[in-house]
């Protein structure tokens, strides 16, 4: 064989042979990422005991992934995703525990309901889905929800992190015993519309009910949860929520660069005129020990109750609200920068519709337009030991640590302080109201200073 055929028969052998490594590194990626029927079967498989993925391995789904009841997933840090449509990722059973493992959706640029990175859902309010434990997971670029919970209870999750999502980190809808602890939700948005008022709105975390056109037999409050040691940032509308929750608590949690940072309100409904109705109040709930860093847009907490509208024109009653929040305690939070730049009628922390609320220890730093505004028809609340400092107004205005704004309250304001300082001249700013009172006769104020 001359020296030309040696060298034109070795660059082919070794093309073929470069060729033949391609294809099957080719194969291999096919088999690493399209391994949809293959993992749900291996899952199948191992129904009622453990599946241990293999570290760090890549797993593109095509259709939800159902995870059987009594099953226990090891992650390894793998990652299970479908960057092509909005579909629930995975789908969980009772008494499922799920470790280390990282979720990843088609991104957010857009509301899509349809995409969940993890789906826990009863039938109804007789038969709930229960017992699920999610530990070190990584949910992200869901344009839905991270995750969603409806009929849901005995639900823990700890040490979690979900971030980009397009609606609510997490949903929950008529749930029952949900822990969320140690969890990091950031850049939730763009959220959207609300029916109600029609504002662009989205969630870190919710806590409301399944549905409003429902009777509450079938459609029950949510009860008896708790974030804490959490952190919220980036959030399109409101970072915690429950809309007439029982026994809500939100306690030593972070919030960052949020419109409103804690609310608490009623549960709300259009009706076939177009009125806003109110219905179920929350009840027992415990804004305790946050820490919450705002942009002048919204309040810091908000505490409200069921007001009463005529269902035909919308005149509300605001002596006579539907439901109180009953028995509900916000201390010793930190609020900076809260409040509504050029809203008179807002505060750090507002309520109105309450009953026997307590308002103590709170220290607010930098609020729009006041420091704690009560609205309507608070009754029997008691706010003691308030620090409130720096109140941002505009000029011509005198700068007011506790406005009563409306009408109907009637309680305790006690052992306050509030103080401006002038930057600019190194002094206490002495003009500056402590209490104000908008319409004396029609509010009982025992006032201690």
């Amino acid at each position: 064989m001359s020296i030309n055929r040696k060298i034109t028969f070795g660059m082919l052998c070794i093309l073929i042979i470069t060729f033949f490594m391609l294809f099957l590194d080719k194969l291999k990626i096919q088999k690493n990422h399209n391994p949809d029927q293959s993992l749900q079967k291996m899952i199948d498989q191992n129904a009622g005991g453990t599946v241990s993925l293999p570290i760090n391995k890549e797993y593109k789904i095509k259709a939800t992934l159902n995870i059987p009841n009594n099953t226990s997933i090891i992650g390894n840090g793998s990652k299970i995703y479908n960057n092509s449509k909005n579909i629930t990722l995975l789908k969980l059973g009772n008494n499922v525990k799920i470790y280390n493992l990282e979720i990843e959706g088609m991104g957010r640029s857009k509301y899509n309901g349809n995409s969940k990175a993890i789906e826990i859902t009863g039938s109804n309010s007789s038969n709930y889905q229960s017992s699920v434990y999610l530990e070190d997971c990584y949910i992200h670029d869901i344009s839905g929800y991270g995750v969603y919970l409806k009929y849901a209870r005995n639900i823990s999750i700890k040490n979690c992190r979900i971030s980009r999502i397009g609606y609510a980190g997490i949903h929950g809808m008529s749930v029952k015993n949900v822990i969320v602890d140690k969890v990091e939700i950031n850049k939730v948005g763009p959220g959207k519309p609300s029916s109600i008022s029609g504002e662009t709105i989205a969630y870190g975390i919710t806590f409301t009910q399944s549905s409003t056109s429902k009777r509450f037999t079938e459609n029950p409050r949510s009860e008896n949860c708790i974030v804490i040691n959490s952190t919220m940032s980036d959030i399109a509308w409101e970072a915690l929520d429950t809309h007439g929750g029982v026994n809500i608590s939100f306690i030593n949690n972070i919030i960052s660069n949020s419109k409103f940072g804690i609310s608490v309100v009623p549960v709300s409904v259009k009706n076939a005129n177009g009125i806003t109705i109110k219905s179920k109040a929350p009840q027992l709930c415990y804004v305790i020990g946050n820490k919450l860093y705002g942009t002048g847009e919204g309040s810091a907490i908000v505490i409200q109750g069921a007001y009463n509208s005529d269902p035909k024109t919308g005149k509300v009653d605001l002596a006579n609200p539907i439901e109180y929040v009953k028995n509900s305690i916000v201390a010793n939070n930190i609020s900076v920068g809260f409040g509504q730049k050029g809203n008179d009628a807002r505060g750090a922390i507002y309520f109105r519709e309450t009953l026997n609320l307590v308002v103590k220890e709170n220290t607010i730093e930098d609020s729009y337009m006041n420091g704690i505004t009560l609205h309507y028809s608070n009754k029997n609340f008691n706010v003691t030991a308030n620090k409130i400092k720096n109140i941002q107004n505009p000029k011509q205005n005198i700068p007011i640590g506790i406005l009563v704004k409306g009408s109907y309250n009637q309680g305790i304001i006690n052992d306050n302080e509030v103080s401006n300082f002038d930057s600019k001249n190194s002094k206490e700013n002495k003009l500056i109201k402590q209490l104000f009172i908008d319409i004396p006769k029609e509010n009982k104020i025992n006032y201690i200073n």
